[in-house]
C-alpha cells in the first residue's frame, strides 16, 4: 500500500471517528466518492456497516404467528399484525415453522 493511500484511509478513520463524520461528509470533504470512502474504509478494517439485529422470536409471537396464519390470512395481512417485525422477517420465520412443521 503507497504512502499516499495509507494516508488517505487514516485521514477518513479520523474524520469518521473523532470528528464524527459521515460517509458523505468525508468523501466531500476529501473531494472523492461516497463509495471510494466506503471501499477504503471497508479495506482498512475500519468500518462496520450499521446493522439493526432484530431480537429473535420469542414462543409468544410463535404461537401467535401459527394462530394468526390458520386464520388464513395473506402475508401483508400477517406483517400488518406484526407491526415491530419486518415484512421479510415475518415471511421467513413462517417459512420457518413451516419446515419445523409447526404450520402448514
Amino acid at each position: 500500500m503507497t504512502y499516499l493511500i495509507r494516508a488517505m484511509r487514516l485521514e477518513m478513520i479520523r474524520l469518521r471517528d473523532e470528528k464524527h463524520k459521515t460517509l458523505q461528509e468525508i468523501a466531500d470533504i476529501l473531494h472523492i466518492g461516497k463509495t471510494t470512502v466506503r471501499k477504503n474504509l471497508i479495506a482498512a478494517e475500519a468500518y462496520t456497516p450499521l446493522r439493526r439485529k432484530s431480537p429473535a422470536w420469542t414462543e409468544e409471537e410463535d404461537a401467535r404467528l401459527i394462530r394468526i396464519r390458520e386464520e388464513g390470512l395473506t402475508g401483508q395481512e400477517l406483517t400488518a399484525k406484526f407491526p415491530e417485525r419486518q415484512h421479510g422477517s415475518v415471511l421467513n420465520h413462517l417459512h420457518l415453522l413451516r419446515e419445523q412443521g409447526r404450520v402448514r
